[in-house]
């Protein structure tokens, strides 16, 4: 995973921890980084409900379709 990505998701992991979940709801990737924070945590469901609006927003993302399975 290059750095940038990286610190992305730490820093997605640390809002998500500490409750500031809100996200730009035209912005997909947001939706990607907070679901992974979700799955970091366990929190399956909002994991899957934000990679469903990640494909609502991008339905070609390929972020969304590896984490779809």
């Amino acid at each position: 995973m290059p750095r940038v990505a990286f610190a992305m998701r730490a820093r997605a992991d640390e809002h998500v921890l500490l409750g500031n979940t809100e996200v730009d709801s035209a912005n997909g990737k947001a939706y990607f980084r907070r679901a992974q924070a979700y799955e970091a945590l366990g929190k399956l469901a909002d994991a899957f409900q934000d990679v469903r609006e990640l494909m609502r927003l991008e339905p070609s993302s390929k972020e969304a379709l590896t984490f779809a399975g």
